[in-house]
């Protein structure tokens, strides 16, 4: 492919397999040297939720001399959670099961981002990831001289921007 010709990794996820056409799914890129692999699935629970193209796990290699391995998380969350409690909470499944096999990685970076489709309030399971050792960059921006829960998203319905993207760093990334 083109991105290929021009240096860059590309890993991809299933698509969603109850859409009528090619749609949800997650993928990553990486530029050259450093290499983007798909995460081998290890609990039952993320197999399912990755079976459905709604989350992978794609591990980077950050650096030659340490070889550390960035771990990332995609979630493309369940449409409408700020309005439907079920999607909501099927996002929130998504996060849990992340971490679930997130936890079973041995220790360093990570990262659990991508399109929530809710607030924050509407996932339990963000509410639990940042009262453990999860950090909402987004919320923090302003460390890094940005506004704090900068506006991501203006939905072609909607009359005002909200904020639907999401990264969450676990301290170590």
């Amino acid at each position: 492919s083109t991105f290929r010709a021009l240096g860059w990794s590309i890993a991809f996820g299933p698509l969603d397999p109850e859409k009528e056409r090619n749609s949800a799914g997650v993928g990553a890129m990486a530029r050259h040297p450093r290499p983007i692999t798909t995460h081998t699935n290890k609990t039952e629970v993320f197999q399912a939720a990755y079976a459905h193209g709604r989350v992978a796990i794609f591990q980077i290699a950050t650096g030659h001399a340490t070889h550390l391995i960035l771990t990332i998380v995609f979630i493309y969350g369940w449409t409408g959670g700020t309005d439907k409690p079920e999607e909501a909470a099927g996002t929130s499944h998504l996060l849990l099961a992340a971490e679930e096999e997130l936890n079973l990685l041995p220790p360093g970076p990570q990262l659990i981002l991508g399109d929530f489709n809710a607030n924050p309030e509407d996932l339990f399971a963000y509410q639990h990831l940042t009262n453990t050792n999860w950090i909402d960059l987004g919320a923090h921006a302003s460390k890094w001289g940005q506004p704090d829960n900068e506006p991501t998203c203006l939905a072609p319905s909607a009359k005002t921007a909200t904020r639907r993207d999401y990264i969450l760093d676990n301290t170590n990334a």
